[in-house]
């Protein structure tokens, strides 16, 4: 039993627990820096989520202003085409026609 256990046995058992922490590391290591990334990448797109709902709320809120300004100018020129007219009907009666 002593014959088995010699320094170059133990030396190869480090050696081959040394390969399979090499191992465990190699794909490991990679998949963590992957799920920071992911995180980081997870982070960025909610933030472009909430960007993109301003962006619709100052689009939507933009679009009703537009919107009433353009109603109040139909109004207006509703105005002055009757204004228009009256001023035309005082003229026809004040100018003879010849």
């Amino acid at each position: 039993m002593q014959g088995a256990i010699t320094f170059e046995n133990i030396t190869f058992i480090i050696a081959l627990g040394g390969v399979v922490f090499g191992v465990y590391h190699f794909f490991r290591n990679p998949d963590l820096k992957n799920r920071e990334e992911i995180l980081s990448l997870k982070t960025a797109l909610d933030g472009y989520k909430e960007l993109n709902k301003a962006v619709q709320n100052l689009g939507d809120n933009h679009i009703h202003t537009i919107e009433k300004k353009v109603d109040g100018a139909v109004e207006n020129i509703s105005q002055l085409r009757e204004n228009i007219v009256q001023l035309r009907t005082i003229i026809d009666e004040r100018i003879p026609k010849k």
